[in-house]
């Protein structure tokens, strides 16, 4: 276990806390921000990119930025929308089984913000370029650290291992940067077993 499962574990349990604090209603709203994130900043982000590399010089890093700030505006919108929704259904559960249902579904939203971490990470890590601008001794090293977490992961093989069974490109979800990314990282993690 290494320092990125603990960021992985410390997500799940948090985001599983935060879906029993909040309960079923919330946890609903929450996961369905993240998916929505997801897909519209998987759609949107490398057009997005294509047209904000003028401005910036690395195409992965146009993409991950993009990928990122669409993402946080769609999560953010979501969110507002489920505040508004829940004020006005004021919907009485049985307590106790809003919150176990808010808990599972928090730990979902956890799981599913693990992944989004991981394929940012991959991304950074395998696909951006030698000739990159950023690229040097010390963000080489960065790198190599980042993959080698990446690799020496418990539960980065997890991931890795639903990725490849999603249909396609995961409904528009995972960037074709992103498939790379895993695929490169898969092939790193192949090599070393």
């Amino acid at each position: 276990m290494n320092w990125l499962d603990i960021v992985i574990l410390v997500m799940i349990l948090l985001s599983a806390y935060k879906g029993w604090k909040s309960g079923f209603i919330r946890s609903v709203f929450l996961i369905l921000g993240i998916l929505l994130a997801a897909l519209i900043g998987a759609r949107l982000s490398e057009p997005i990119a294509s047209w904000a590399t003028n401005s910036v010089e690395n195409d992965a890093t146009a993409t991950v930025i993009a990928y990122v700030v669409i993402g946080a505006i769609v999560f953010i919108v979501v969110q507002i929308i489920g505040a508004a929704i829940q004020k006005f259904l004021k919907l009485v559960f049985l307590g106790f089984v809003d919150k176990i249902a808010g808990a599972g579904l928090g730990a979902l939203t956890g799981v599913i913000g693990a992944g989004f971490l991981i394929a940012v990470l991959a991304r950074l890590a395998v696909l951006v370029p030698e000739s990159a601008p950023l690229a040097g001794e010390e963000v080489t090293k960065i790198r190599e650290g980042l993959t080698n977490t990446l690799v020496d992961s418990a539960f980065v093989p997890v991931y890795l291992s639903a990725e490849e069974k999603l249909p396609g490109n995961a409904f528009g979800m995972v960037p074709g940067d992103f498939h790379e990314a895993y695929a490169e990282l898969r092939a790193i993690r192949d090599a070393r077993e």
